[in-house]
C-alpha cells in the first residue's frame, strides 16, 4: 500500500500477522516487530506444536466454567455457541503468541492481524497477493523479505486449494452414494420383481 493510502487509513499496521490455512497443520506468523533481533521474520509452525494437551485443558476448563453458571443458567446455554467461538479465538491466539514467543520474547500486547486464507482470500493471486501483504506490514519492508515471504505464502495457499478441491470432491462422491441432504434423487429404476 503506498504511504497516502496508509495516511488516509489510520489504522497502524501489524507488527504480527498470523496467516492461517485452514485445512493445514502448517501456518505462519510474520513477525516485523521493531527492536526483535533479526527482525522482519517468516516463521513457519505446527499446529500440532501449538494446539497441544495443555491448550485443550484450559480450553475445556473455560468452557466447563462458562456451562456450570448457576446465577443465569438459560442465558449461558443460550449464548453457548458464541461462547465457544469467543473462547476458540481467545485461547487459539493465546496459544500462537506462547509459541511466537518461545522463539522471539513477546514483552507487550502487539498490533495483530489474521488472515486466514479461505473463500475468496484463498483465490486471490500474485498482484492482489502483495497488496494485502504491503498493506498488513509496516511500511518500507526490505523487498527479499517480502519477495520471501510471498513464496511462503503462495506454497501455503497452493497446498490449502488443493485440500479444499480434494475435500469437496470427496464430499460429492459422498452425496451421490449416501442419502444426502445435497442430492435427491428424482427418477430411479426399481428392480424387477
Amino acid at each position: 500500500m503506498q504511504d497516502k493510502e496508509r495516511e488516509e487509513n489510520p489504522s497502524p499496521p501489524a507488527e504480527i500477522s498470523f496467516c492461517v490455512y485452514p485445512h493445514l497443520k502448517e501456518y505462519l506468523v510474520i513477525d516485523a516487530r521493531p527492536g526483535v533481533p533479526n527482525a522482519p521474520q517468516v516463521h513457519s509452525f505446527s499446529t500440532d506444536d501449538v494446539f497441544n494437551d495443555e491448550f485443550y485443558k484450559e480450553l475445556e476448563d473455560a468452557f466447563s466454567t462458562f456451562i456450570r453458571h448457576r446465577e443465569e443458567p438459560f442465558a449461558s446455554l443460550m449464548t453457548l455457541s458464541e461462547r465457544v467461538e469467543y473462547f476458540t479465538r481467545e485461547f487459539g491466539m493465546e496459544a500462537m503468541l506462547r509459541a511466537l514467543s518461545e522463539r522471539a520474547s513477546v514483552d507487550h500486547s502487539p498490533q495483530i492481524a489474521l488472515l486466514i486464507f479461505a473463500g475468496p482470500l484463498l483465490q486471490t493471486d500474485g498482484d492482489d497477493l502483495r497488496e494485502i501483504l504491503e498493506e498488513v506490514l509496516p511500511p518500507h519492508m526490505p523487498q527479499s523479505f517480502v519477495e520471501n515471504t510471498m513464496q511462503n505464502l503462495r506454497r501455503l495457499q497452493a497446498l490449502e486449494q488443493k485440500a479444499v478441491a480434494s475435500q469437496q470432491q470427496v464430499s460429492a462422491i459422498q452425496d451421490l452414494l449416501a442419502d444426502s441432504e445435497n442430492f435427491r434423487v428424482i427418477w430411479q429404476r426399481s428392480a424387477p420383481e
